[in-house]
């Protein structure tokens, strides 16, 4: 992260705390509305749009991966906590 300035810095770092943020938010055995589901979906996809853009500008930054790879962890455990149910209209 050496080769970012400060205000780099701070805006990856905000980006990665949304994580933290969503983590907190999925209700983990406990039911969730469909609403609550798609607004943390769209959070999650954010993030993950926030830090693919970011890696393609800053390529060098190494660890940016891991944070993709989180986001994407977040995707599925959000899917498969409330995967039945979001999809119930369908059926």
């Amino acid at each position: 992260m050496n080769t970012l300035n400060e205000i780099q810095k701070q805006y990856l770092s905000e980006t990665v705390k949304k994580l933290g943020d969503i983590t907190g938010k999925i209700k983990l055995g406990r039911s969730m509305s469909s609403e609550e589901v798609d607004t943390l979906q769209k959070e999650i996809d954010d993030v993950k749009e926030n830090l693919f853009m970011f890696s393609d500008i800053h390529g060098n930054v190494g660890h940016i991966e891991i944070y993709k790879e989180a986001a994407d962890i977040l995707g599925d455990l959000l899917n498969l906590t409330s995967g039945a149910r979001r999809y119930d209209h369908l059926v």
